[in-house]
Order: structure tokens, then sequence, then C-alpha cells
């Protein structure tokens, strides 16, 4: 069982951290807009925070994710989306207008 937490709190300038490349975070899309500002995993749980984008972006991410198969007993509203793939992985996420921000876990 591995942790994997990667937190970031910087000032101004903030940069994204690295995206994942195993886990649920391979399985997943890296965001093409916004800055990735934490990445949480470990023992098959996974959160992301993708800050400063628009519902534009969101709708676009959740579109990438269903082309990487999270497609299976999909429910979604404007701002939401849930699904998961066919090996069971569990995609739930939502786009905070008034933050501009996606959560992914």
């Amino acid at each position: 069982m591995a942790l994997v937490a990667v937190i970031s709190f910087s000032g101004k300038d903030k940069e994204s951290v690295a995206w994942p490349t195993n886990g649920m975070g391979a399985l997943l899309p890296a965001p093409k807009n916004g800055i990735t500002e934490s990445i949480f995993e470990f023992g098959g749980l996974f959160s992301v925070r993708i800050e400063k984008v628009t519902l534009d972006d969101f709708n676009t991410y959740i579109e990438k994710c269903k082309e990487k198969g999270f497609t299976i007993e999909a429910k979604s509203q404007a701002d939401e989306y849930t699904a998961y793939n066919q090996d069971g992985y569990k995609l739930d996420s939502y786009y905070n207008d008034n933050l501009e921000y996606i959560y992914v876990g």
C-alpha cells in the first residue's frame, strides 16, 4: 500500500504539481487547463483539485474522462459527473463556479 499526497500552498504564482502516472491518476487524463493544486492517493482513494478553470474546461475534462472509459452508470448534471469504467473504478467530479475549481475523486 502506498501513500501519495502532493499538496501545494504557494502564493501568487502557483504552478501545477505533476500529474500521477500510476494508480487512479494513470486512468484519468491530465488536465489541459488550470493549475493542479493538490493530489491525494492512498489505498485506492484518489482526489485532485484543479484550480483557475471554467465550466467549459470542466466539460472538456469530462469528455476526456469519457474517452478513457468512464461511461458506465453515468450520472450527469450541469456541473457534476459520476461514472464507472469497465474495471469498476469510480469517477466523481464536480465544478465549483464560485471558486473556479474542478474536484476529481
